[in-house]
């Protein structure tokens, strides 16, 4: 579980909207947005006030057929998807993130989570280890050990934890376990 998202952030997210900079001299030129992108918008809002997650989903769609460039409407259908543990359909639309940002943080840790829990630990720590070099996150670090260790690249996970240990945010952190026998 590597992002660190609430529960009911998706009843907060909302496409994002373009808006033209501003220039202190002049006044932009305002984009018109096309009537079926309002309508799509219009529903996908409603459907979100109204907890009903699949015709926001399906408005979803319907707004990134009618805008593909937008990465925040791709992001969002990836986070529902995730956030109703969808992982198969979470990692291919996040993989459609990556293929046009491979920068893209949060499609990353969508990706790496995802493949994690499909059980496929390569693609996963290859997500992770993209992300680390982005984030500079011990956390990350931390995952990609465990990772490294399950698929017994064991130099691998030694190094790992040794860069990890060498981190001096890391004398902050609590690790805590959970004992059933206590």
């Amino acid at each position: 579980s590597g992002l660190s998202m609430a529960a009911g952030a998706q009843t907060q997210k909302q496409p994002a909207k373009a808006e033209p900079a501003k220039t202190p001299t002049t006044q932009p030129a305002k984009q018109a947005v096309s009537p079926l992108t309002e309508h799509f918008y219009k529903k996908y809002i409603t459907a979100l006030q109204w907890s009903d997650y699949e015709v926001a989903k399906d408005a979803l769609y319907d707004l990134i057929i009618e805008n593909p460039a937008n990465d925040s409407l791709i992001f969002s259908l990836a986070f529902y998807y995730y956030e109703n543990e969808k992982f198969a359909s979470a990692v291919l639309v996040s993989q459609q993130l990556l293929a046009r940002n491979p920068k893209n943080i949060p499609a990353l840790e969508i990706s790496a989570v995802g493949y994690e829990v499909m059980g496929v630990p390569d693609r996963s720590l290859q997500n992770y280890e993209s992300l680390y070099l982005l984030t500079n996150n011990v956390n990350t670090l931390y995952k990609m050990s465990f990772l490294q260790y399950d698929l017994k690249r064991f130099t691998e996970c030694l190094a790992t934890i040794d860069i990890l240990l060498a981190k001096p945010e890391l004398d902050a952190l609590k690790v805590t376990f959970n004992d059933v026998e206590n």
